[in-house]
């Protein structure tokens, strides 16, 4: 991996100082990058990483549409359009969509609010946004709003046409997938400018029975028709990597004291030529003792039933990994971005990728985007919030990782995360840009 510019985006105190943690995503376009934190988003120009648009509070710029109580930010890059999307869970009753009126992120755009709860019984968790064929979908964890039990995991599909025409948008596609399902993550496409965008009308999710085990795919038809989700395969991730996932266990560092790393649910699920990849924490033992390990996979979704083609995990005795989230260049190389911390380090910024030519199911060396530069810290009770998720993008050329990772930051206050952006290339896969939406590769796979 080459690394290119990087610079610190968001942090607790640039980001309003309300929440924690931050949730950081990322979108990449032609011209902008988009970071998202719990509550606010800021603008960069891609060429260099200088502000196009400092800190915007989700409320605020969803205002019009009355969006209180945001939380759970998600952000992406429409390729085949050339749109941002922004959106965010508000209040648990309702899911606001951005949508830019072009590729322009600093220009106009049109916002929507869709209830996907009740705001009495049940509530939204945990949305995750993707761009497909015809639609934008999204899945998320349904609650109970009194108990808080898990009631079922959902999944809806906006009609995209609508909404970058700044039109008024049909009722929402949505299907139950049941009380033993979490977390589904829809397939975000890539590939356009390439000419490698899918051609296939059905979308695909993946969830987990939360067993750290078991990669279900979701296959749905005709998503704005009537079409119905189906269950096209399970496939055991622990097999395909020789390793026992368990859930992970609250990360060390140094200095200070432990810190959440959550569960093993999945954080990903991007498309590249013909694959789906997804990636997740778990806690595994490389000899040293357990630890916090990133795991990850390539699905094969060509097949009636889609099976795994690689998986692999990135550990090592000692160090914790936690919240990684993966991008898939046009050379079909894959990096993952994380967190990473120890009792001798502060909580930084790492990535790790692997070439198409690598061993199957292997990374190469890892790369410090950020060292953390002080012990994390937050308002919240001892094992403190660290995240729930991060945000690696590919940008539309097809061969540059933009990753949106979280460190611990030497800030006023006593809540210490902050953001940092990073971007980096393989050098086998770097590209002449020709002319518009033309890419011609100097070394790639064909």
């Amino acid at each position: 991996l080459t690394p290119g510019i990087s610079f610190a985006s968001l942090d607790f105190q640039t980001s309003g100082a309300t929440s924690t943690p931050p949730d950081p995503e990322l979108a990449v376009g032609e011209n902008y990058v988009i970071s998202v934190v719990n509550t606010s988003f800021a603008i960069y120009n891609k060429s260099n990483g200088s502000i196009a648009q400092g800190a915007t509070s989700f409320s605020s710029f969803f205002n019009s549409v009355a969006c209180p109580g945001v939380f759970d930010p998600n952000v992406i890059f429409d390729e085949e359009h050339d749109r941002y999307v922004l959106a965010i869970d508000g209040d648990g009753s309702n899911y606001c969509i951005g949508v830019s009126a072009t590729e322009n992120a600093l220009g106009t755009w049109h916002l929507y609010k869709f209830t996907v709860g009740n705001g009495s019984t049940v509530f939204m968790d945990y949305p995750h946004l993707g761009a497909g064929q015809s639609a934008l979908f999204m899945g998320g964890n349904i609650f109970n709003l009194n108990t808080l039990a898990f009631v079922e995991s959902r999944v809806w599909a906006f009609d995209k046409s609508a909404m970058y025409a700044g039109s008024a948008v049909p009722t929402p596609k949505t299907h139950s997938l049941g009380a033993v399902e979490g977390t589904p993550q829809p397939l975000h496409f890539h590939g356009f400018d390439q000419g490698t965008w899918p051609s296939f009308s059905e979308h695909y999710f993946v969830s987990d029975p939360y067993d750290g085990t078991t990669l279900t795919v979701h296959r749905w038809p005709n998503a704005l028709a009537s079409g119905t989700p189906t269950i096209v395969a399970q496939l055991d991730l622990n097999t395909a990597t020789g390793v026992t996932g368990g859930l992970p266990v609250d990360t060390p560092q140094q200095s200070g004291s432990n810190f959440q790393a959550n569960d093993y649910r999945m954080r990903d699920f991007e498309y590249r030529n013909g694959s789906g990849w997804v990636t997740d924490s778990i806690s595994c033992n490389p000899g040293g003792g357990t630890v916090n390990c990133v795991r990850w996979a390539e699905v094969n979704l060509v097949p009636a039933t889609p099976t795994i083609v690689q998986a692999g995990v990135q550990a090592s005795s000692g160090q914790y990994r936690i919240f990684p989230n993966l991008a898939v260049d046009r050379c079909d190389n894959m990096a993952v971005g994380y967190s990473k911390s120890s009792t001798s380090m502060f909580p930084g910024v790492f990535v790790a990728g692997r070439e198409s030519t690598d061993p199957a199911g292997s990374l190469q060396d890892e790369l410090q985007l950020k060292a953390g530069e002080v012990a994390y810290t937050g308002f919240d009770p001892v094992p403190r919030r660290f995240g729930d998720y991060s945000g690696m993008a590919i940008d539309p050329n097809g061969f540059t990782f933009w990753y949106l990772g979280e460190y611990s930051k030497n800030i006023t206050g006593s809540t210490k995360w902050a953001t940092y952006i990073g971007s980096f290339q393989f050098p086998s896969c770097i590209s002449v840009f020709l002319g518009e939406k033309v890419y011609l590769p100097i070394v790639a796979k064909p």
